[in-house]
């Protein structure tokens, strides 16, 4: 059982998306919920502390390749542009992920502090929206 819990936080840390779907098809979706929100908590701050040595690690470890536009790239420079820190933040959980969401929030802006509370707000609205469709149904 605790296994199961422990599961749900490692995954929320990262995809909070299939967190999501755990809050929705759960016994006890205010648990699961709880447990999502720390998990996507402790993401948060690893992911805002520690993004920019993953950023460089990242990079040493890539090849550069040739920067090609598709849809996806062109709707997160739109959301960029028009919506800054907060639209990033918004789409972080269920769309792009909590990692990547972080790293971009970072080249953005160097103030993590500010980071942080824009990725914890989004998380919470992300985890009551999904409660509350669960405890509706």
């Amino acid at each position: 059982m605790i296994w199961k819990w422990f599961v749900l936080f490692l995954t929320a840390s990262t995809k909070w998306a299939i967190a999501a779907g755990w809050i929705l098809n759960a016994d006890s979706p205010i648990i699961a919920a709880c447990v999502a929100l720390a998990g996507g908590i402790t993401g948060i701050f690893v992911y805002t502390f520690f993004g920019e040595k993953i950023s460089i690690w990242w990079k040493s470890k890539r090849k550069p390749k040739p920067f090609t536009f598709n849809k996806r790239k062109r709707i997160l420079v739109k959301v960029k542009q028009d919506y800054g820190l907060a639209g990033i933040a918004l789409l972080s959980p269920v769309i792009i992920s909590i990692p990547v969401g972080c790293i971009i929030s970072y080249s953005m802006s160097e103030d993590k502090f500010k980071i942080m509370r824009f990725q914890f707000v989004s998380l919470l609205i992300w985890t009551l929206v999904f409660l509350g469709i669960s405890l509706s149904f």
